[in-house]
């Protein structure tokens, strides 16, 4: 007779486990992430509070530098409807403890311990399949996006794309990392667009020539600039965004 665990044989509870959940939130970085609850809720469900334990190895703390940390190793193990072990994982979880100001006197060591001890939890149940496979498929569906978009700001522009607009910025330049600026602007048409200036541009060489990059901004704000360049539309930060790459400054407009 196949082992069961809370009425599921393997295969079944392998699958129930890894269910995708309906809500993922996001941490304070941005990340997607499940809240400890949902772990707790999907194993007490699918396995039941008596077929599995979970314990901690004693927490280590360790100091580098001026960063303290604490560690702690979990372990989930299930057992089948016997009693017997099926199967285990194990999985590091860590906190970083806050010190009083001047003094190496944590200011909550019980919190910290707390914290490490969810992330070991979280980890075990990731080891499981709980909630892995969807929180990864988040990440790689959103990294794609990121560099397409990437790609298609950086691409090189081609002459056939290349046209001529006129057009006023509306705001200021603002970095984008270290390879550029985007500026918003309207067009003639009012149509609201992001001009690209790359770094190594002709275009920025030019301007460099005259003035600073905000003193030549904050001179056509108020009368229109000419330009050749290529629109492309992007992905920034989850929002579409229209941008024009510009290729050449022209004639300026009075």
């Amino acid at each position: 007779m196949a082992r069961t665990v809370n009425g599921h044989e393997k295969a079944e509870l392998i699958e129930l486990l890894t269910r995708d959940f309906g809500k993922v939130e996001r941490n304070y970085d941005g990340y997607p992430v499940l809240k400890i609850e949902q772990y707790q809720d999907r194993i007490n469900e699918v396995v039941g509070v008596a077929n599995y334990d979970y314990e901690i190895t004693e927490p280590i703390v360790t100091r580098l530098g001026e960063q303290t940390t604490i560690t702690v190793k979990g372990t989930i193990t299930i057992r089948d409807d016997d009693g017997a072990v099926l199967f285990s994982k194990s999985g590091i979880g860590s906190e970083r403890v806050n010190l009083v100001k001047d003094s190496d006197q944590p200011v909550s060591l019980e919190n910290s311990f707390k914290s490490a001890d969810t992330d070991a939890f979280k980890v075990c149940c990731r080891r499981l399949g709980i909630g892995d496979k969807q929180l990864r498929t988040i990440k790689a569906e959103e990294k794609e996006k990121k560099g397409s978009s990437r790609e298609n700001r950086r691409a090189p522009m081609t002459t056939e794309h290349t046209e001529t607009y006129s057009l006023k910025f509306t705001g200021k330049a603002s970095p984008i990392s270290d390879k550029g600026f985007k500026i918003p602007a309207v067009t003639d048409d009012g149509e609201a667009i992001m001009v690209i200036l790359w770094n190594k541009s002709n275009s920025m060489a030019e301007i460099s020539k005259v003035c600073e990059l905000d003193k030549f901004v904050a001179a056509y704000s108020a009368k229109k600039v000419t330009v050749k360049g290529e629109v492309r539309e992007s992905n920034y930060n989850g929002k579409p965004e229209k941008q024009l790459v510009v290729a050449e400054l022209c004639k300026k407009s009075a």
